[in-house]
């Protein structure tokens, strides 16, 4: 049962060196330039090529075609209606197909972990880790109230700097995919897809690569890139190689329900946790006017008699705030909060608002009466 319902946007991962959605396609665009894609030099031409046809629908609509979502969606569209100026069904398909692999490609590019001084291996964020160890205080402090509580974790964000802060504090989490009852741990509800998730062409089913279970090994001190190798991934329905080298990603857009089947469990638990949730926290998302599917999903979930304590959003753009307080219902309002603060130090503001510190001193207290 979730007590605390994290939602995680762009803006928590953004001190990763993940670029937000108004400057993906510039950094993608570095890539190019600088001659750091390998392999994925002629996909990356072939996207912004297909991009740069679409300048005429800039000039009919208030669409951006420098924003990577806005971009994102059109193709997707265009793979749903079989339209996309004179290409073909077939060349539009590859080319949604190749948009998941530039998308994946930029953001492993540009989000690089230190590797370790003394321990090989990745090593999360400052703020990330911060984040995991807020985690940890927040869920001594819920099961000392009921052994069932917990926290749990919605985030728009495809990396994965979030669960390796989680591996590296021994936390376990699961990604919600199936209905089954026995997977443990937090769950970490991935609503758009994620680079280690992918789709397995012989079931269609989703499945992720456990990349953390695998010992990569690099030189101490690096700087690494993490990819989520989805074509590694061994379909638990039909077990066989998922062999898609496209992750299992979707756009904030108006189509998730058709074209995101595989996850629509993903989606079915995040409204089963904010429905229970007396704490709600947004860090750096910034509900962007694209994604109404979101908000019909807040609606929903939360339409239920739990009493929400605290609805918190960190960003440090006040407009966000702004955003959430019209969203909010009138019997949440007096709950709501809003922190002009960025991801690195909106977790300390929060240990202040969850009066953590506090609440573990008397937690140390009683454990020794």
């Amino acid at each position: 049962m979730a007590r605390t319902v994290f939602i995680l946007g762009a803006g928590a991962s953004r001190h990763t060196g993940a670029p937000l959605m108004n400057d993906f396609l510039d950094k993608a665009e570095d890539l190019l330039w600088e001659k750091k894609l390998e392999h994925n030099e002629e996909l990356f031409r072939k996207v912004f090529e297909a991009i740069a046809k679409l300048r005429g629908i800039y000039a009919k609509t208030n669409l951006s075609m420098d924003n990577i979502e806005d971009v994102f969606s059109i193709f997707e569209m265009s793979k749903t209606l079989s339209k996309l100026g004179d290409l073909s069904p077939e060349k539009i398909e590859e080319l949604y197909n190749s948009i998941k692999v530039f998308i994946a490609v930029t953001l492993e590019e540009t989000i690089l972990f230190d590797s370790g001084q003394s321990n090989p291996g990745y090593q999360p964020t400052s703020d990330y880790l911060a984040f995991a160890l807020l985690l940890k205080d927040l869920e001594k402090i819920h099961k000392k109230r009921d052994s069932k509580l917990r926290s749990s974790i919605i985030t728009f964000n495809y990396d994965l700097a979030l669960e390796l802060s989680l591996h590296n504090q021994t936390i376990n989490y699961k990604y919600c995919l199936s209905d089954e009852v026995a997977e443990q741990g937090y769950p970490i509800l991935k609503l758009h897809g994620s680079l280690n998730w992918g789709r397995c062409k012989y079931c269609k089913k989703t499945g992720f690569n456990d990349v953390f279970g695998n010992n990569y090994r690099y030189s101490l001190g690096s700087k690494i890139p993490f990819q989520g190798h989805p074509e590694d991934i061994i379909c638990k329905n039909c077990n066989k190689m998922i062999g898609e080298k496209e992750p299992d990603i979707i756009p904030p857009s108006w189509n998730k329900i058709t074209t995101s089947a595989n996850i629509k469990n993903v989606w079915k638990k995040a409204a089963e946790e904010l429905h229970e949730a007396k704490e709600i926290v947004v860090i750096g998302y910034s509900l962007p006017e694209t994604d109404l599917f979101f908000k019909y999903l807040f609606a929903l979930g939360t339409d239920s008699s739990t009493r929400i304590e605290k609805f918190i959003v960190c960003d440090p753009d006040p407009k966000v705030g702004e955003k959430f307080s019209k969203l909010l219902g009138k019997g949440i309002t007096n709950r709501f909060k809003y922190v002009e603060y960025d991801f690195n130090h909106a977790i300390g503001e929060l240990k202040v608002l969850f009066n953590i510190d506090d609440s573990l001193a008397r937690l140390e207290a009683m454990s020794t009466l």
